[in-house]
């Protein structure tokens, strides 16, 4: 058997006919999938609830509170092939990291995460070169992808993962050019930003 991967099933839910007819969609991929010889391992699907960061409703007293803060029980169970799925507050689809809230602060911390695992790699097994045209050669083919993959999406990140995404992009800027580790002012950064296009 081939095993089926990437398949995403959606729906909003608004009501139990939703939540029948989004199980009645998994159903449905199963059967597609036995009849072509083919299997979803239930250990591998899980199921994601994206919601507003504030489901805020109105009541009588003009008191703004949060629904899902006091209803904890607004959410529906899925299985497939009668084993339930797990529930979980982030999924990684196509290199993103979607949570249950779409916000993209997880998803940046990862992007500096592989951005300076990559890099750190690159200085030490490539630490006998000097050239700074092959050190620019090797930085946009295995660390800048991480930054452009999807960055209309993501960019809005905040101040602080900005901050930190610019001081590795620093670092990077020192190695390339042969410079040592110290204090990089804002004039020199600016003044040479095609080191890194």
């Amino acid at each position: 058997s081939t095993q089926s991967t990437g398949t995403k099933a959606w729906r909003r839910i608004t009501c139990m006919a939703d939540h029948a007819s989004l199980q009645q969609t998994i159903d449905n991929l199963h059967s597609w999938a036995v009849r072509n010889r083919m299997i979803f391992h239930p250990g591998k699907c899980r199921a994601l609830t994206i919601s507003p960061r504030s489901l805020l409703v109105q009541d009588i007293s003009s008191v703004k509170f949060n629904l899902f803060s006091v209803l904890p029980f607004f959410k529906y169970f899925y299985s497939l092939d009668g084993v339930d799925l797990d529930y979980v507050d982030m999924q990684k689809y196509l290199g993103l990291l979607i949570t249950h809230d779409l916000g993209w602060s997880s998803h940046s911390d990862y992007i500096i995460s592989q951005m300076t695992y990559k890099f750190n790699l690159l200085r030490r097994t490539c630490y006998f070169l000097t050239n700074s045209s092959y050190k620019r050669t090797l930085y946009l083919s295995m660390v800048r992808s991480f930054i452009e993959h999807c960055n209309c999406i993501w960019n809005n990140i905040g101040l602080v993962k900005l901050y930190k995404l610019e001081g590795l992009q620093k670092r990077i800027i020192k190695w390339i050019r042969n410079e040592p580790l110290v204090s990089y002012s804002n004039t020199n950064y600016f003044h040479h930003p095609r080191t890194l296009r």
